[in-house]
């Protein structure tokens, strides 16, 4: 959300901020899938029954997410007063997640894949679908960040405060090596090789919300904790500096005109 953020306020054009832009939609949706696969391997009996569990939780909320991106573009294309789409997209986002707790599918991917087939489905009209959910869009940001900080536990943190330098450096490096190494594999410009490792650098909800689902796992019950302040405690670091790293490699690769750079 920040590196989009920072891309919009900058209004920056050109191959590095295309290329963000699709790094940070792949991105989370890659991470949760890898997530649930790990997750799986972790708490499963075998490598056969940890594998079916992620075939269930991937494979049945990209289903589920599917059937309920389509099924909100179909009624969406048949409702005329746009007041209405709100309570349509609320009502699919909540049936979508009941569903997939009842199914043990994945709850996160579920809604993903849920935008992102009613986005495409609704073609040309798939913005106008889904505008009034960013109405509510701070509210959201307000309620989840206010749960996640309340599970914020100092004396935990402290415990694992060698935990949290560890993850920020070795995250940071990993994206910049990783992202430099794609892009020289598939020819990118020089300018997407250099900067764009630095543009992916903040961190928020995904991560978030993928340590809070174990706070109240059985296998997490000794780590989870630890694993939540661990998160939060890094997302603060990269909330503050990342939004200054993305604006640096966009500026850096001359995305972001004179007018801009100053307002």
């Amino acid at each position: 959300a920040a590196t989009v953020a920072v891309i919009h306020e900058y209004r920056s054009r050109g191959p590095l901020t295309t290329s963000l832009l699709g790094v940070v939609a792949l991105d989370d949706a890659v991470g949760i899938i890898l997530f649930s696969l790990l997750l799986a391997i972790t708490t499963g009996t075998s490598i056969t029954g940890a594998m079916s569990m992620a075939a269930v939780e991937i494979g049945g909320a990209l289903m589920l997410g599917m059937v309920m991106g389509w099924a909100l573009a179909f009624f969406g294309h048949r409702v005329r007063n746009p007041h209405f789409f709100l309570p349509m997209v609320l009502s699919a986002i909540l049936l979508s997640q009941g569903l997939a707790e009842i199914w043990h599918c994945s709850a996160l991917l579920t809604a993903m894949t849920l935008g992102f087939v009613a986005r495409a489905t609704f073609k040309s009209g798939g913005e106008r679908l889904l505008a009034p959910v960013e109405y509510l869009e701070e509210l959201v940001f307000l309620v989840f960040f206010t749960l996640a900080g309340a599970h914020f536990d100092l004396d935990v943190l402290l415990s694992g405060v060698e935990l949290v330098i560890i993850y920020v450096v070795a995250r940071v490096l990993g994206k910049m090596a990783g992202t430099n190494l794609a892009a020289r594999f598939i020819a990118a410009p020089e300018s997407v090789r250099k900067y764009i490792g630095l543009g992916v650098v903040p961190q928020a909800g995904i991560a978030i919300g993928l340590a809070l689902s174990l706070v109240n796992h059985p296998v997490f019950a000794d780590s989870g904790l630890l694993i939540v302040n661990v998160i939060l405690a890094s997302t603060l670091i990269y909330e503050l500096l990342g939004p200054f790293a993305t604006r640096y490699a966009l500026l850096k690769a001359g995305e972001i005109s004179g007018e801009q750079r100053y307002e």
